[in-house]
């Protein structure tokens, strides 16, 4: 599931970006806003895939907005322009938007445009941001073994020892980490890729780099087959 998020303010472009994406039933808005702190705020924490942005005039500079992602330490998002013309589609290839559309939106021209952004190649190294008040804690996820329910709080166990802690549940994480992560149990999350052990008959798992056997319980026990089925193996 990707995530996106509008930056407009017109009631019917939001209402048709909104339905054409439901329709594919593999994005989910984080929001609309014309808020540029809240903006901000959105992609730092939430990194969506996907952002729509009004160039015309929701923000002072829509340009500089994005120029301005690059100073934090974040995977940018491909932003859409919308547009009631032209006259600034050159600067959005200038500074590398995925797509530019006309107000008022046409159903076919976001199906299109999001039918060809399916079709990007997928980049690895995500990164996990973690907010507590002004505080933004960047996690590479190719560098997390596993995320454990602690109450309300979420550990992250990384490949080099350090746990640190979020405060949020697991389920928050859940649908937004990259596919090779996958719940297995009510307070564990695994990165799947770390699995060198499965143990059905004891509902137990083992992973690279952490001691500890992790559980899995039969709510999840079709999530633990298909990572059996996907690991490389030749069996003796």
């Amino acid at each position: 599931m990707k995530n996106y998020l509008i930056i407009d303010s017109d009631e019917e472009s939001i209402r048709l970006i909104e339905h054409e994406l439901q329709k594919t039933g593999r994005f989910e808005l984080l929001g609309n806003t014309v808020c540029l702190n809240k903006a901000l705020d959105l992609i730092i924490t939430h990194q969506p895939d996907l952002v729509f942005i009004n160039v015309d005039g929701v923000f002072a500079d829509a340009f500089r907005f994005t120029l301005e992602l690059h100073l934090y330490k974040i995977p940018l998002p491909a932003f859409i322009a919308l547009s009631t013309n032209t006259e600034l589609a050159y600067q959005s290839i200038k500074h590398e938007f995925y797509d530019y559309l006309i107000t008022p939106l046409a159903s076919c021209e976001i199906n299109k445009s999001i039918a060809r952004f399916q079709k990007k190649p997928v980049t690895d190294g995500k990164l996990v941001c973690l907010k507590s008040y002004k505080n933004y804690h960047f996690l590479n996820t190719q560098a997390i073994i596993l995320l454990k329910a602690d109450n309300n709080t979420t550990d992250f166990h990384m490949l080099n020892g350090d746990i640190i802690t979020a405060f949020k549940t697991l389920k928050t994480f859940e649908n937004k980490l990259p596919d090779h992560f996958k719940r297995v149990h009510k307070s564990f999350i695994i990165n799947t890729s770390e699995v060198n052990r499965i143990d059905f008959g004891k509902g137990i798992c083992k992973l690279n780099h952490f001691k500890n056997l992790i559980p899995f319980s039969k709510k999840y026990q079709g999530t633990m087959d298909a990572i059996f089925s996907s690991l490389p193996k030749i069996t003796f």
